[in-house]
């Protein structure tokens, strides 16, 4: 995600756009500049079954913002480290103008405009400005990424001028959840006194919280309850991959999408290893013995089950947490913070429920970026040819080096550097993402379609301001919500607008399909046919084994947790 914003920040500064972006600029002057494009004189007041909202008319005329809405109580003092509990009730106006604080994280282009705070638990709303369609608007709830360490459901790309509630008949909602070890801080001792036998997984309890929030108010803003779809990015396209076989998520939503997260051996952690990093924690912030041994599983286990160091870490303040929880993680993470085998909102690792076709049946789209691993590579750049396969049994172990590099030579790259991204990226993203289409459309009594598409597509000013990262994980975003930038282009707007209708008809119909663009099949097994999609008049068009070479020997290999979350 730290890529998504670097290189679309760095290509915008160069546009007149720039001097429109929340960067670097005082909180009140963000807030001012994005009020200005509403329409002062017309405010919109709805009735939900938690209280009066007022929200606001966009310029243009044609959507309305609902701002900085709580969906749950604040997850602070005894409520850290505890299931989302529902909102109070509100009987007086609620002026949902500003997005509420986002969840506590580093400082970034994820939260310009926003303060931070625990007490973050908020959405926000955008929805046509017109009366609701015969059964209602489609309901689209966004979960954003950031490795489960960083983001928010204010972030800009989400709010900007295109947001698709604008040009097409849905709502969206996006959402912020907890992050770092205020969402994911598993222990026994959290577990005893969590409300409802739950450990470390209260991110993925806030978005499901924010879920039943949407199904409950969706007809006050003329939407379908019974017509949600859940779709996420990165670490959100990952959480929904929970949900997707999670029996607590079970009926809450009819469509799913997973961007660049499918059922992936990222998706989730060993409780074994949450421990530790509980353990870690609690030596960082002087909560247990700094020299406690955490390679000891009995000493593990002391710490862990301690309700004396859980009540010290909870003592702690946001910023304590913050500064310890850097320091969690050992080796070579690529992933600090994950969900938790607890045995309640995860009964085993995702890919192994969706390897037995335990996944919920709805609709399913999913995808990943021709270069995902630009984003996760630690290789230098200045990598040669003789340096390349020791690197390779450094990172991924030998027998992992042995029998992926020959399928990977440097010379059929532009250098060695680009041959370990597509490594990684086709380690951790695109052979998972066909993986995980295979699970869904062979489990066992499916009705549900599967649609899986691979992107490859390079923007322009990207490429120009920011080169090198090609089609870079999390690039789609600017296409799904058509994020207004200036220098795109003619192209690139059509095919935005083609992502925008591709994902709004998935959204209201579970499928995709419409005649104004090429045909997206469902998917096949046998046939092995995804979407590429690309710019140019056939550049988008269903393509049958995209990756099937490489993607047919990661099948066989077992990633260890070492190469995710570190030793």
């Amino acid at each position: 995600m730290k890529l998504v914003c670097a290189a679309l920040l760095g290509a915008m500064a160069a546009a007149p756009l720039a001097s429109a972006l929340p960067q670097q600029r005082p909180l009140e002057e963000v807030r001012q500049s994005v009020r200005s494009r509403f329409d002062g004189n017309s405010t919109v007041d709805v009735f939900t079954p938690f209280g009066p909202i007022r929200g606001y008319v966009t310029e243009s005329n044609k959507s309305q913002h609902f701002l900085g809405i709580p969906f749950a109580q604040p997850p602070v003092g005894p409520l850290r480290w505890q299931p989302p509990t529902g909102p109070t009730n509100w009987t007086k106006l609620l002026n949902a103008d500003w997005f509420g604080p986002s969840c506590p994280q580093g400082d970034g282009a994820m939260t310009i405009g926003t303060e931070i705070s625990e007490d973050c638990l908020y959405l926000n709303v955008y929805k046509p400005n017109k009366p609701a369609p015969p059964g209602g608007f489609p309901v689209m709830v966004f979960i954003y990424g950031g490795s489960w360490k960083s983001g928010s459901g204010s972030f800009f790309f989400y709010w900007a001028d295109k947001d698709i509630s604008m040009v097409e008949d849905v709502i969206m909602i996006t959402v912020n959840y907890r992050l770092r070890a205020f969402g994911f801080l598993a222990s026994q001792s959290i577990q005893k006194q969590t409300s409802d036998g739950s450990n470390g997984n209260f991110g993925l309890q806030d978005q499901r919280a924010a879920l039943k929030w949407a199904i409950r108010a969706a007809p006050s803003f003329g939407g379908n309850p019974k017509n949600v779809m859940l779709f996420g990015e990165s670490a959100g396209a990952a959480s929904t991959s929970c949900h997707l076989v999670s029996p607590r998520s079970a009926g809450l939503f009819q469509r799913a999408a997973m961007e660049s997260g499918p059922f992936a051996p990222w998706a989730a952690m060993p409780l074994s290893l949450s421990e530790i990093k509980f353990v870690r924690l609690a030596k960082q912030l002087n909560c247990a013995d700094p020299s406690a041994d955490e390679t000891d599983a009995a000493v593990v286990a002391d710490i862990s089950s301690s309700d004396a160091v859980l009540t010290c870490l909870r003592g702690k303040n946001m910023s304590d947490i913050l500064e310890g929880g850097k320091h969690t993680s050992a080796g070579q993470a690529t992933v600090d913070w994950a969900p938790t085998i607890d045995g309640v909102d995860l009964t085993d690792f995702p890919e192994v429920l969706a390897a037995a076709g335990k996944i919920h049946d709805v609709p399913t789209l999913l995808g990943s970026n021709a270069d995902e691993g630009t984003e996760f590579s630690r290789a230098p750049k200045d990598l040669n040819a003789t340096g390349y396969m020791p690197y390779l049994e450094q990172r991924f172990s030998k027998p992992i080096a042995d029998k992926v590099a020959p399928y990977y030579p440097p010379e059929d790259y532009t250098n060695p550097w680009w041959a370990e991204t597509h490594i990684i990226g086709d380690g951790l993203l695109s052979c998972p993402t066909r993986r995980s289409s295979r699970w869904m459309a062979q489990a066992p009594g499916r009705k549900s379609p599967v649609f899986t598409y691979f992107y490859e597509h390079v923007l322009e000013a990207v490429e120009l301001f920011v080169p090198n990262k090609g089609c870079f994980h999390g690039s789609e975003l600017a296409m799904v919500y058509h994020f207004d930038l200036m220098l795109w282009s003619d192209d690139e707007n059509h095919l935005a607008d083609r992502f925008v209708r591709y994902w709004t008809r998935f959204a209201a119909n579970g499928d995709p399909n419409g005649a104004q663009d090429p045909a997206w099949p469902a998917y096949d097994p046998s046939q092995d046919v995804i979407l590429a999609i690309n710019t140019g008049a056939n550049g988008t068009v269903p393509t049958a084994n995209i990756k099937k070479e490489v993607c047919d020997v990661w099948d066989t290999i077992p990633v260890p947790p070492s190469l995710i979350f570190g030793d």
